[in-house]
């Protein structure tokens, strides 16, 4: 994700709507600012890991381009399954 914000951690983007449930050919709905997309949700061939790296030293000891060949680690903090398709473009939504 690339952005100019320093910190994009609970940064509230939009709301994801999925009926009835999160599972294949679930209907999904979602709502950015004055625009909602409406797509389905469909299996990933091959799930995907979200990992964060572990650091070994403290933040302020490590050097910019050290990477984790020195005994560092990754933790698995989640695996997606699924993914949402959105069909068309944004629809703007008029408030009465």
């Amino acid at each position: 994700l690339q952005t100019e914000v320093g910190n994009v951690n609970n940064v509230d983007i939009g709301t994801l709507y999925v009926q009835p449930e999160l599972r294949e050919g679930s209907e999904a709905k979602l709502h950015i600012g004055q625009h909602q997309l409406y797509g389905c949700v469909e299996k990933l061939k091959r799930p995907l890991a979200y990992a964060v790296a572990e650091k070994s030293k403290p933040a302020a000891q490590m050097d910019t381009d050290q990477t984790l060949s020195d005994g560092g680690a990754y933790r698995i903090v989640h695996i997606i399954r699924h993914k949402v398709i959105f069909r068309d473009r944004p629809h703007l939504v008029i408030q009465t």
